[in-house]
């Protein structure tokens, strides 16, 4: 059955988050928006989630993917970054090209499940990841 799932989209099974972690804090301050994004986006959802700034990779990373940011009650994508800060086509391209290398870097960080409404999503507690993210899109990624 282990070919079906990877055909069918069963996801990895990750250890479950435990409720009382730093992590599960960080998540349910951005529940809410968690949420909101989990209803919207029917693709698998992994959340870095930070003080300031969250971040969601959307589908199936490093190959094919997405990204959101949860900021101040907000929830954007790179699309609306790229527009902020002004990026020209090519720079979004090497802007995807080293968040895709930053993440392959870090894909044996431990990951952990948890439930937001009715979907389950993948925690990535990783602090390398975490910084690295915040070096590429800026300090807290503030936009």
């Amino acid at each position: 059955m282990g070919i079906l799932d990877r055909f069918f989209g069963k996801g990895k099974d990750y250890p479950p988050l435990e409720p009382d972690c730093e992590a599960a804090r960080k998540i349910e301050k951005v529940r809410k928006e968690l949420e909101t994004l989990a209803k919207d986006v029917k693709d698998p959802l992994e959340v870095i989630p930070g003080t300031e700034t969250s971040y969601v990779f959307i589908g199936k990373p490093p190959r094919k993917y997405g990204m959101a940011f949860i900021q101040n009650g907000q929830v954007l994508n790179l699309q609306s970054f790229a527009q902020k800060k002004k990026l020209s086509e090519t720079d979004v391209a090497k802007l995807s090209n080293r968040l895709t290398d930053v993440y392959s870097q870090n894909q044996s960080s431990q990951r952990y499940s948890t439930q937001i409404g009715d979907r389950p999503i993948v925690v990535n507690p990783s602090g390398s990841l975490k910084q690295a993210l915040d070096g590429l899109l800026g300090a807290e990624a503030k936009v």
